[in-house]
């Protein structure tokens, strides 16, 4: 499941269970409090009800759900339920789904004035989100109830978020911000890095590396640029802290260019951290006002000198604008098409976007194992199926929200290929690949392991031992595979990895001929959501090269002292489309063995015990072969 955020949340609610004989009543439901006291059940518990305060939704960002406290951009199919309305914190609330229909536009907290109201519901208290919730919500209470211990607190509908990033919360930095770099020493790679400490996040910058202090100059700078036309007030914050500090204050800060211009002008920091710890604190209000009407970037700007190199970590910022009260204009999106077709493997050229908001855009697909979508809107289909393709901007000082989709079809490709080999199957019990450890920092034995988890098989590439990042380069090489009886061939795998520093730029898939000593590196066109274990479809890396010939291929995993993240594969697969001289072995289907497993030409898995007369790819070990069935 790709639904998964913080995991100090799902610890907090995966407690352990005890009675669940009571279940609430209208006249008398149960209170948040005592629903998380009593865990997530063993078994769904139809008919619970339960009261507490609309507080916020879980909102997917780029695959992860994360918390959300103020009126989401964009609808959401479920509420943060609190014992208080100022809760602010996940792991004191219980999810609620929000069915679509009478329920959703009644309490969902898209709907203004929701926030801080006090309601009862009644549906199958389960997991939910991977957390304690309910589920099939079939009723609903307001309960009009405000008084000294349980104050409504409406959000205020003129103020709105106009950017919200660096949550802590979050695993990646990007798509939001961008490093631009003034100067460094050459023994540097980066200024500004994505850190982690205790299962917080936030942004790191230092210019103390080896030892020694390093001369740097360098902007880390929203990708995003902001229109503040609409607005009687525009505010910023953030939460930073800084241990040691020397020449930090007068060398750092907070800086705003406007579109067009060259000039990066500082905006004062009120509070800055007290020196001697790393505990954060609120940067104080930053006032934006000045730029009201203009169109305007920010960043942070990080210094230092060769005496003086000061670490900086920030997180959790936030922009609100207080609007002017003028009537909203339509955000106007509208997609050039209301259906489009694409095909798995080839170019597509989508429908076109037409707009009038000044709000960022966001992108997103109904699902993504048939069609991805990224932050620029730029669709990768993947298998046949259909979905819808959806872009939405929330609300700020000039513009309504908006949202418009599109229906896409994705189709398979006329000469499908076939999958005529497969490795690191996760239903095979042992690896017989070669793990090869090019360098081993001093204290880690190994890389590469063939692990298990909850009956599935895996590659687990891993430097990051006793809570410490190591360094190092490692590879896991495959037996030699023949490529014979097939052109066009390509493979791809499927892959996982939950915390993703510096996965993408130090570790490779590589091939070679074999008996060659040097390898070709592969390009993976789809990484795995960071926040997740869920496992991603690698996309198909074309091996066509090397038609007809023997070849190997290898993971290489790469880490350094600073972070070692941890690399999951398994289920590789060889396609191609048959050259008119493979084999193909008939069999019966009362003759299926257990032990032997079957996968249709997709490459997905099929019960072998009564196969359907056709073409499938039989598996026993790592050998695979075509058969026809009749």
């Amino acid at each position: 499941m790709k639904k998964l955020y913080i995991l100090a949340l799902l610890m907090s609610w995966l407690v352990v269970p005890q009675a669940w004989g009571n279940t609430g009543s209208e006249e008398a439901p149960l209170s948040v409090t005592e629903l998380l006291e009593r865990g997530v059940p063993a078994e769904p518990v139809a008919g619970t009800y339960v009261q507490g305060y609309i507080v916020g939704c879980l909102d997917k960002v780029f695959g992860v759900y994360q918390p959300k406290w103020d009126v989401p951009s964009a609808p959401v199919t479920n509420l943060l339920l609190a014992a208080t309305a100022d809760v602010r914190s996940a792991d004191k609330c219980v999810v609620v789904q929000l069915p679509k229909g009478e329920i959703r536009d009644a309490i969902s907290p898209y709907k203004l004035g929701n926030l801080g109201r006090h309601v009862a519901v009644r549906g199958s208290n389960e997991a939910y989100l991977e957390g304690n919730g309910i589920k099939g919500t079939d009723w609903y209470k307001f309960i009009e109830d405000e008084g000294p211990d349980n104050p409504e607190q409406p959000e205020d509908p003129e103020v709105v978020t106009i950017f919200e990033s660096l949550q802590e919360d979050a695993w990646t930095m990007d798509p939001y911000w961008t490093e631009d770099i003034i100067r460094k020493p050459s023994s540097m790679t980066y200024v500004w890095r994505w850190k982690s400490v205790n299962g917080k996040n936030f942004m790191n910058a230092s210019g103390y590396v080896n030892d020694a202090n390093n001369a740097t100059e360098s902007y880390l700078i929203a990708k995003s640029t902001f229109n503040l036309t609409g607005y009687k007030s525009v505010s910023l914050s953030f939460e930073h802290a800084a241990k040691f500090q020397t020449g930090l204050r007068d060398m750092c800060g907070f800086y705003v260019q406007e579109v067009g211009s060259e000039n990066w002008s500082e905006v004062e920091i009120p509070v800055w951290p007290v020196a001697g710890s790393w505990n954060f604190v609120e940067s104080g209000t930053l006032d934006l006002s000045a730029y009201i009407g203009k169109n305007i970037r920010i960043a942070f700007l990080y210094r230092s000198t060769d005496e003086s190199a000061d670490t900086w970590e920030v997180r959790n910022l936030k922009m609100t604008g207080r609007v002017d009260g003028s009537e909203l204009k339509p955000a106007a999106l509208s997609w050039s098409a209301s259906t489009a077709t694409a095909v798995v493997g080839e170019a597509f050229e989508q429908p076109v976007l037409s707009f009038s908001t000044t709000a960022p855009i966001s992108y997103s697909s109904s699902d993504a194992s048939i069609a991805s979508v990224n932050s620029e809107g730029n669709v990768t289909a993947h298998a046949e199926g259909t979905v819808e393709i959806t872009a939405s901007s929330p609300r700020n000082g000039e513009y309504e929200a908006g949202e418009a989709s599109y229906t896409l079809v994705v189709e398979t490709p006329e000469n499908q290929p076939e999958v005529f080999k497969l490795m690191l199957d996760w239903d095979a019990t042992e690896c017989d690949w070669t793990f090869h450890n090019e360098m081993l920092a001093p204290g880690l034995d190994y890389v590469w392991s063939w692990r298990s988890y909850d009956g599935k098989y895996y590659l687990n590439g891993n430097a990051f031992k006793n809570n410490e990042p190591y360094a190092a380069v490692a590879y896991a090489i495959s037996p030699v595979v023949s490529l014979e009886g097939y052109k066009e061939i390509t493979v791809s795998f499927e892959h996982a990895a939950k915390f993703q520093t510096n996965l993408a730029s130090l570790s490779s898939f590589l091939i070679r001929e074999e008996g060659a000593e040097e390898w070709t590196r592969l390009h993976i066109k789809n990484w795995p959501e960071p926040g997740s274990w869920a496992f991603t479809n690698s996309g198909k890396a074309d091996i066509s090269a090397f038609d007809g010939k023997r070849v190997q291929i290898a993971f290489q995993y790469g880490s350094n002292e600073y972070k070692a993240d941890t690399w999951e594969v398994r289920n590789v697969r060889f396609s191609g489309v048959p050259d008119g001289s493979s084999a193909i072995t008939e069999v019966e289907t009362e003759d299926v063995e257990e032990a032997v497993r079957y996968y249709d030409l997709g490459g997905r898995p099929v019960a072998g015990g009564n196969l359907a007369p056709g073409i499938y790819i039989r598996v026993i070990g790592s050998k695979a072969e075509k058969v026809a069935v009749r």
